[in-house]
């Protein structure tokens, strides 16, 4: 095989492998892992980067397989409205069959206006430069942070708030929807405390508070979770 025919059939590899974490039908949010599935070697393994970055971020840490991707796809996909990449630039090199792709990765959130995550992919072909044997993905740690709040914020609002109204103007609800909570009774009060108990972990909770920026919580006497 020539190498400018080496070089070509990796670069159609490279941006094949891409093209293949779209949607199965444009505009929806349905994967295709059947199309990516085909990509792949038998030996496949893919793994993110930057290092730092991934070490706050556990779920990105170590390697995956091509199925173990297609899960954490589809759990991406249920959050989305729809998302579509495309390959800007790709850069082969035919001794080492590797290529590295920069795409324009966006994703859509309903309702919402689409988050550009500007990514790179390091792959590495098998011999015959027509398999992808590992994939490295680098994603833009602030469009992933602001792709994460819009899911967050989509998942609260579509999960209405079951509350308990104590008597005394203080609402009671579970960790889980305290954001929808406030939003529908912004004068209510929120016991703290009974959320805490409800979610077992008072730490974990008052950094929750912290991060959602709650200000109107009463944190007096506890409530059974059974009066929840």
């Amino acid at each position: 095989m020539s190498q400018e025919t080496l070089y070509n059939k990796l670069t159609q590899t490279a941006k094949r492998f891409v093209l293949a974490t779209s949607p199965k039908l444009p505009g929806t949010n349905e994967p295709d892992p059947q199309r990516f599935m085909a990509c792949l070697a038998p030996t496949f393994k893919m793994s993110w980067g930057h290092k730092f970055f991934v070490t706050t971020k556990p779920p990105l840490q170590g390697f995956v397989d091509g199925e173990a991707f297609c899960r954490h796809q589809a759990g991406m996909a249920k959050n989305l409205k729809t998302w579509s990449i495309e390959p800007t630039s790709i850069c082969v090199d035919v001794c080492r069959r590797t290529a590295v792709v920069r795409a324009d990765f966006f994703m859509v959130v309903q309702a919402r206006d689409s988050v550009l995550n500007d990514i790179v992919f390091w792959l590495t072909m098998d011999e015959t430069g027509e398999k992808v044997v590992e994939a490295i993905e680098f994603v833009d740690p602030v469009a992933s942070a602001e792709l994460g709040q819009r899911m967050q914020a989509r998942m609260y609002h579509r999960t209405p708030p079951i509350i308990t109204d104590k008597g005394d103007g203080t609402m009671v609800a579970k960790p889980e929807q305290l954001l929808s909570l406030q939003i529908a009774f912004p004068e209510k009060s929120v016991d703290a405390c009974a959320i805490a108990e409800y979610a077992g972990v008072l730490n974990l909770w008052e950094g929750l508070a912290k991060s959602l920026a709650c200000h109107n919580l009463v944190t007096g006497a506890s409530q059974q979770i059974n009066n929840v």
